[in-house]
């Protein structure tokens, strides 16, 4: 079960619908692009909630941290108490990811070492997995390869974080 604070999420709660338009809008990239653009909508999201919070300053103040990098981001909301450590830190490792695509300029692929190293350790991926073998309609890693792991798991992840995130201060 994914949790705040201030809220529990199981991953049964999240709309299967959500899932699968996260799934289809992601599928249709490459596998770099696949990264990139999952940290995008992640980043929107974040600077979207950020903004929602950061209420007092004048704009250029409140625009250094809404214009900060993502890590830079995730972190302020982590010290702010609005996402729980494991949820930090799969940002944090999805951020280490995003850093490998966008800074490499070698071709980018999903091998099973990617997977291991960065999507295996996510809790939400091991919360899929633990589902495995159930009558959960998330049970989409049984048997896929690497991209398809990486994708299911960013589907789940993107509308999970959407309902960890504070909506209102």
């Amino acid at each position: 079960m994914l949790t705040t604070d201030k809220t529990s999420t199981p991953i049964s709660a999240i709309d299967n619908k959500l899932v699968k338009e996260s799934f289809k809008s992601l599928n249709h990239e490459s596998d770099r692009g696949v990264v990139l653009v999952s940290i995008a909508i992640l980043d929107e999201m974040i600077t979207t909630r950020l903004e929602e919070l950061l209420h007092h300053g004048n704009s250029k103040t409140r625009a250094r941290f809404l214009k900060s990098p993502f890590s830079a981001k995730v972190d302020l909301l982590y010290c702010l108490g609005h996402i729980q450590e494991r949820i930090h830190s799969d940002l944090k490792l999805l951020n280490r990811l995003r850093n490998k695509c966008a800074h490499e300029w070698n071709t980018f692929h999903f091998t099973l070492e990617i997977v291991d190293e960065f999507v295996e350790p996510m809790i939400l991926t091991q919360g899929l997995r633990s589902l495995e073998g159930t009558n959960s309609p998330f049970q989409p890693l049984k048997g896929k390869g690497p991209r398809d792991v990486f994708l299911w798991s960013m589907s789940v992840f993107i509308p999970t974080l959407n309902r960890l995130l504070p909506l209102t201060v």
